[in-house]
Formats: C-alpha cells, structure tokens, sequence
C-alpha cells in the first residue's frame, strides 16, 4: 500500500506487479487512473493604480494561471463581491481596502489579498454671500458651501483675509471686490474666485454750516447753508434739547422758523442716487432767544454822499415793531428826527440841511418780542 507524491499536474498511469513463491512475476496497468490537477495561482493588478474620490471607478485584472476552468470569487472589502473575471468596481468612501481573490477549478483553489488605498477627494470651494452690493461701510457675511474641505482660507481684495469657516467683513472703500477661497481638506486643497463679487457703492459726503446760530423770538429763522458732496436729496431734522423732532425738511436749502426758547440740534441726511446716506448732526447747534438787545452808537459821520456811518440808528434784535419810537433832539431840545420804523435812521438832515458837527441827544423806547419793555437816552457826536 504505497504513497506517492506527484510533483506535476496530468494523467498518470499505474502499474502494479505481483510475484509468487518462485520469483515469478504477474502485472497488471491502468491506463490513467491517477489525476493531478493544476494548482492554480491567483493574481490580479488594477488600474488606475492610485485611484481618488470622487468616482472611484477601479478595474480588476486577472493575472490567475491557469485560466481554463477557473472560477472567481471577489471581496471588495466594502460588502461588495463578484464572480467576474475582470471586474469592476466602484468605491463610494477614501480609505484603505483588502482585496481579495479566490480562483478554483473544482478542486484546487489558491487566495490572494492585495491593498487599495482610495484617495479622499480634492476640495470642491464654494460659498454664497448673504448681500453682494451696499453703501460703504458696507457688511457681508460669507457662508463656505465647500465639499470635501475642513478649512478655510479668504482673500476680501483689500488687503485682509480671513481663517474663519463663515466669517463676516466689511468692505468700506467704493469699487468692485473679487473674493477669493482656499479650501483645505484630506485629498489637498484648491481655490476658487469669485470676478468683481462684491460692489460697494459711493458714499456722499453730508456737511452744511449757519453763518447766524442765534436769532430772537417771534419766528427765529434759520437758514443753513448745504455744502454737501456727491449727493441729490436730502433730509433735515431740527430736535429740541429733549431730542423731540421740531422740524423737518428735504429741499436742498431749507429754512426753519422756531417759536420756542433753547437751543436745538440740526441733522442733515445727504442721499445719492445709489440710496446711500452720510449723517451730519450738530448738537445744540441753534439758540433762539426770547428777549433781544439795543446798542447805540456814540457817533457818526454824514455825508451828501452815500458811505460808511453816514446815518444815525440803533443796532437792535429781538425789538417788536409795534409801540417802537426813536428821536433826535439838539442841544436847546428842539425835536430834529423821529421814526417808528425800525429801520430808520438819521441821515444828519434837519429842514434839507446838514447839521452842524456836535452833541445831540436820542432817546429809543420800545418793546422786545419777550414783552419787556426798553427805553435808552443818552447822546451822539456828528462828525464833519
């Protein structure tokens, strides 16, 4: 009962010879009675031979010899299988994978196992903006919509940037920004940019000034002057001392009449055709006084000629042209001028003629707007 070891595959022969007591032999032969098969050898390559995600499409060959009779059984070490002998497959996931082959011809089998390493996929950057155009200083917040990316890096085209996933700016010069992103991830980076994304629009510039800050009672008026840059229409607001609107306007050189005592604060909104607006306030800029003030000179020098001090008159505010008397008298209390009007003046005439050069004597009496009642005497020098 001999073993034999057969060291190659194919039909084999068998002899078997007997011999008797005398030395004399018997045989017999079977005609291919033993078989050795040929032990297969699995192998396969792939291609690409570094694949990347996305679409991670890899194609196995099947380099197994023999290839009569085999049978193939695949392991995608991903829960997929397959019985080709050149499949493919595709990876949803990056990561590394144990491939496995197992060829047979019905009674031999041989196993291999190569490794796969899917590369994660490059970044894919996006982002959205939640506005794209606005008056300067003009606020944006940037959302990142980037795939396959873990980090961020952002370029304003003003000289900044920023590290943040989601980060807010603020753009404050006029002009078009193109907004750049660099995306970071597993499978590298990239970047993308976004041409002239972001517009800021011009902004005016809103300044006005008041030669006159202080007026009197009734119907103190004020009129200031617009000098505002790079605008075309405007709004005007006058507050009291309580920040309560008293006022308000949108012509471009507005006039504000104020019946009240205090002083009030002016704000000016100056808009350009893009809707945006610049704010220019002055608080407690204006005074309205109830009661006013006389102030008479102490001389004067008249011509037959219109020039400087050539007329005689008090400088008032605050008078009431009602009740209102101004006279001149000479040195023998001769009555030489007299007015109720308050702008009169005297132009040093009495009866077509100059006055001689000396003292004379005025008296003003009158009322202020605020009720109070005035009256001031004293005298003037005509000078010739």
């Amino acid at each position: 009962t001999p073993s034999y070891f057969y060291s190659r595959a194919g039909l084999f022969d068998v002899k078997y010879t007997g011999y008797d007591v005398n030395g004399c032999p018997i045989s017999i032969t079977k005609q291919d009675m033993v078989e050795v098969f040929e032990r297969p050898t699995a192998n396969f390559d792939f291609s690409p031979t570094a694949p990347k995600m996305p679409n991670a499409l890899v194609t196995f060959n099947n380099l197994s010899q023999p290839v009569k009779n085999l049978t193939y059984d695949w392991d995608f070490d991903d829960a997929a299988t397959s019985i080709l002998q050149h499949p493919s497959h595709n990876f949803s996931d990056s990561g590394y994978y144990d491939i496995q082959l197992i060829v047979d011809n019905g009674f031999c089998a041989d196993t291999i196992t190569k490794p796969i390493y899917i590369a994660p996929p490059l970044p894919i950057p996006d982002f959205v903006a939640d506005d794209t155009a606005g008056c300067g200083p003009f606020e944006v917040q940037f959302t990142a919509q980037s795939m396959h990316a873990n980090r961020h890096r952002w370029f304003f085209d003003d000289g900044t940037e920023s590290e943040e996933d989601n980060p807010k700016h603020t753009f404050v010069f006029e002009g078009y920004y193109d907004i750049g992103l660099v995306a970071y991830g597993p499978g590298g980076q990239a970047d993308t940019t976004f041409t002239s994304m972001i517009r800021v629009y011009p902004k005016p510039t809103a300044y006005f000034s008041l030669a006159k800050k202080e007026q009197y009672l009734p119907n103190a008026l004020f009129s200031p002057t617009n000098e505002s840059v790079d605008a075309n229409s405007y709004q005007w607001y006058v507050m009291d001392e309580a920040a309560q609107q008293v006022g308000a306007s949108n012509d471009e050189f507005p006039t504000f009449t104020l019946n009240q005592v205090g002083k009030f604060s002016m704000e000016l909104q100056a808009i350009n055709s893009f809707g945006c607006i610049d704010t220019f306030v002055r608080p407690l800029y204006l005074t309205v006084i109830d009661s006013g003030y006389i102030f008479v000179p102490t001389a004067f020098s008249p011509t037959k000629s219109p020039g400087l001090n050539d007329a005689f008159k008090p400088t008032m505010e605050g008078v009431s042209p009602d009740d209102y008397l101004f006279a001149v008298y000479n040195r023998w209390g001769e009555k030489i001028f007299e007015t109720t009007d308050v702008n009169g003046a005297w132009n040093g005439m009495y009866q077509n003629d100059m006055s001689e050069m000396e003292q004379y004597i005025f008296v003003v009496s009158g009322r202020f707007y605020s009720g109070q009642v005035f009256e001031e005497k004293g005298t003037v020098l005509l000078m010739r």
